[in-house]
């Protein structure tokens, strides 16, 4: 049996779906441990043997607090705390790697390092694209949120030109006119014409449901952009922005999982 140990974030988690798609093609049973609201995202993936809640005190045995419930051969992991935890347990074969990648590496090819076997295509589901398109200008940090103003100048480009506009956010995010839970999320990356936004974790279930995803970032946050999107310099005039995703199509985003398709600049 193999045990996956993801902690952390949204986009986090999204980043090392496509290593957990290698697990389950092993045939072997595959134990995740992550936020239980994160597994929705292995639809199309497969399905695991157990799911442990990482923040219950059921799965403190990872950190010493007994021996582990199963027998598990294999374990992956994305932190080098977690790795020596899994050791220390006793598993003959723990993969891992560090929890931030090194200099010049993207975060998706980093993660995907953790497990040193071909990665398998995982075909997202495809199906018609509505009029639909979007906004989504919410992050945790501060610092990673465009202004407001740039994007209701987004939005009015949009409208301009006949599209709809979705606004997505969370509960503390009064402009938004969509707060859906994770399956909903995914259902609207899948039927969207685009998907545009912060750098935040809904832009990395975009990506993985197939969306074509622009984002606005930070130079230094561009290596943990998802793969297969188009990211934009923070000064870039709307316009432009709308034009590349929609005009030029964009890309799948980890349709194709361990398979080329890195972000991809744009500038005005």
């Amino acid at each position: 049996m193999i045990l996956f140990v993801r902690t952390g974030a949204l986009g986090d988690f999204c980043l090392t779906l496509p290593v957990l798609a290698g697990l389950f093609a092993t045939g072997r049973r595959v134990d995740v441990m992550c936020q239980p609201r994160f597994v929705a995202l292995l639809d199309g993936v497969g399905e695991p043997g157990r799911t442990w809640d990482c923040e219950a005190t059921a799965s403190t045995w990872l950190f010493g607090a007994g021996p582990p419930p199963v027998e598990y051969r294999t374990a992956v992991a994305f932190s080098r705390p977690h790795a020596d935890a899994l050791r220390a347990l006793g598993i003959p074969e723990v993969y891992a790697v560090a929890s931030r990648p090194p200099p010049g590496v993207r975060a998706a090819d980093h993660f995907q390092a953790a497990w040193p076997f071909p990665l398998p295509v995982v075909q997202r589901p495809s199906g018609p694209r509505g009029r639909d398109v979007v906004l989504a200008p919410g992050a945790s940090d501060p610092a990673r949120r465009w202004p407001m103003e740039r994007w209701a100048e987004v939005a009015a480009v949009l409208e301009r030109r006949g599209w709809g506009v979705r606004w997505v956010g969370g509960p503390q995010e009064p402009w938004a006119t969509d707060r859906p839970d994770l399956p909903a999320l995914l259902a609207l990356a899948r039927s969207c014409r685009a998907w545009i936004g912060a750098d935040s974790g809904p832009a990395h279930v975009a990506a993985w449901a197939g969306a074509s995803v622009g984002v606005v970032v930070r130079p230094e946050s561009v290596p943990w952009t998802p793969r297969g999107t188009r990211w934009f310099a923070w000064d870039i005039a709307p316009a432009d922005l709308v034009a590349a995703v929609l005009d030029e199509g964009g890309q799948p985003g980890l349709s194709a999982p361990g398979r080329g398709g890195g972000s991809k600049p744009h500038h005005p």
